[in-house]
């Protein structure tokens, strides 16, 4: 007998050669900073915002990243972009959105890449290709932005949804194997 209102489970179990879904919280939390940054990049930043690009978009993302780690752990694979971006974003900021001082930049981004280091040394979850992604990305962002002019900001809002989305998608949990 069911108790009154709790449906009763006709469905089949599920073959043993099919693997479980892993709960969709602890994704869901790693997805949720990435759509605020998105949405932060989206409507402060110029064309849209009043904020000047440089320095606040990758301000807006390096934080995005940093939340989403915090919240899945010390093992997250987003502490060394989140570091490194966030970092980054300092540069233009310090050089008074003037003249382009190409010392300055790599100053901080080698700080930042330092800081990411002793961060791994420390016990977070951060790898020699985790620290060389993100400069490869700023590369091809800086490399881009040209081309893309106003569009740069709405780009890189979709790209940060598109991550999002990716972070909710279903993933299978490895079962331990019978002996």
């Amino acid at each position: 007998m069911t108790a009154v209102g709790t449906p009763r489970e006709t469905t089949a179990a599920a073959p043993a050669s099919e693997t479980p879904m892993a709960p969709l919280s602890w994704r869901a939390r790693r997805a949720g900073p990435l759509f605020v940054g998105a949405a932060l990049v989206l409507l402060l930043v110029q064309p849209f915002g009043a904020l000047p690009t440089k320095g606040w978009i990758p301000l807006f993302i390096g934080s995005a990243y940093l939340a989403s780690a915090a919240l899945a752990g010390r093992r997250a694979a987003l502490w060394s972009p989140g570091i490194i971006v966030a970092g980054w974003a300092f540069a233009p900021m310090l050089t008074n959105y003037g003249v382009d001082a190409g010392g300055q930049f790599y100053l901080i981004l080698g700080a930042a890449l330092l800081v990411a280091a002793i961060a791994g040394d420390r016990g977070v979850a951060i790898s020699r290709v985790s620290m060389a992604l993100p400069v490869i990305g700023i590369g091809a962002v800086m490399f881009v932005a040209p081309f893309l002019g106003r569009w740069l900001t709405t780009f890189l809002a979709v790209s940060l949804v598109a991550w999002g989305a990716w972070e909710l998608r279903p993933q299978r949990v490895a079962q331990p194997a019978l002996t």
